[in-house]
């Protein structure tokens, strides 16, 4: 089917997610929400949107795209294996991403009405300008969010999500939440104030966005050493709220590692086996080095006094 143009005409806002611009458009021309598109695509129904549909996107709209690989979330193959470029970023694992359930800030719907791109990595779980936790349920039917829902601020039930509660945050997600906004859109750079983790951040800047997002995953998403985890493709995102409880376990560890000299202690309650595979995936020489330190792999494993020093210019304690 070949798609008609649409009376109400925009461009995507910058920081905003390719599924929130299309709905927030489909909403604007009193659509009802995304699934008139599942005629233009012959497809059942639409759960998610990727680069091949841009350019119908932007002929229904009249948009100008410039730079379409950096305007969604699309799959590709590399070596047999499925990765994913989210706007630019490239993540190999798509536990990482939330594809059909996305999450919102209710205070950012309130005053800009649009959704953020960085609301689409499962480990963005506050919001970094209001100090917020991100909200992925609805405040009344308590279902998941989804895409397919009449408009930004409405869930399918009708409920108005701006009027779904949040809840406060604690300084490990808050200082994650504008690390990771930071390295998403960059113009957000006045926002972090590392405060005590500093340090621990200043280990993850060099990082790719992918190992980075992963290392936090692995090192946080166990409770204690006995807790058994999916591993590698086999994970599923996380909830917001359980996110948000691996990111501040992981900060709390890393950070002690730094300071306590510890890691002895800590390893057992990291998730080793994600590790070693982002380890063998990784061509980042930072990331091969960071998890090379916290596996105390080969040299690590004859030198025991190394330590992450030299991966941390801001520190100037010794772990060991």
């Amino acid at each position: 089917m070949i798609p008609s143009k649409l009376p109400v005409r925009s461009d995507p806002i910058d920081d905003e997610s390719f599924m929130g611009y299309v709905l927030r458009m489909f909403e604007a021309n009193h659509m009802g929400g995304i699934q008139w598109l599942s005629r233009v695509f012959d497809r059942q129904k639409i759960h998610h949107l990727s680069l091949q549909h841009i350019p119908d996107i932007a002929y229904i709209f009249d948009a100008h795209i410039v730079n379409a690989p950096e305007l969604c979330i699309f799959s590709c193959q590399e070596s047999g294996h499925t990765i994913f470029s989210a706007y630019g970023h490239v993540i190999k694992r798509s536990f990482l991403l939330r594809f059909r359930h996305p999450q919102v800030c209710t205070m950012c719907l309130d005053e800009n009405h649009f959704i953020r791109k960085s609301w689409d990595f499962s480990m963005m779980t506050n919001c970094p300008f209001h100090g917020l936790q991100l909200i992925d349920r609805c405040g009344s039917c308590l279902k998941p969010l989804s895409w397919d829902r009449p408009g930004v601020c409405q869930c399918e039930c009708g409920y108005d999500i701006r009027r779904s509660q949040q809840l406060e945050i604690n300084e490990e997600t808050a200082v994650f939440a504008a690390w990771l906004q930071e390295r998403i859109c960059p113009d957000c750079e006045w926002l972090l104030d590392a405060g005590n983790y500093r340090q621990v951040l200043s280990l993850l800047d060099n990082l790719s966005t992918d190992g980075a997002l992963r290392v936090i995953w692995a090192t946080g998403i166990k409770k204690c050493p006995e807790d058994q985890v999916d591993v590698g493709t086999g994970a599923k995102a996380l909830s917001t709220r359980r996110a948000a409880r691996c990111i501040e376990r992981s900060l709390s560890r890393l950070e002690e590692i730094l300071t306590r000299q510890n890691i002895g202690n800590i390893r057992p309650l990291f998730s080793e086996t994600n590790l070693r595979s982002l380890l063998d995936e990784t061509e980042c020489t930072a990331d091969q080095a960071l998890i090379s330190q916290l596996l105390l792999q080969g040299k690590q494993r004859e030198n025991p006094k190394s330590s992450l020093l030299h991966l941390n210019p801001l520190s100037q304690m010794r772990l060991f």
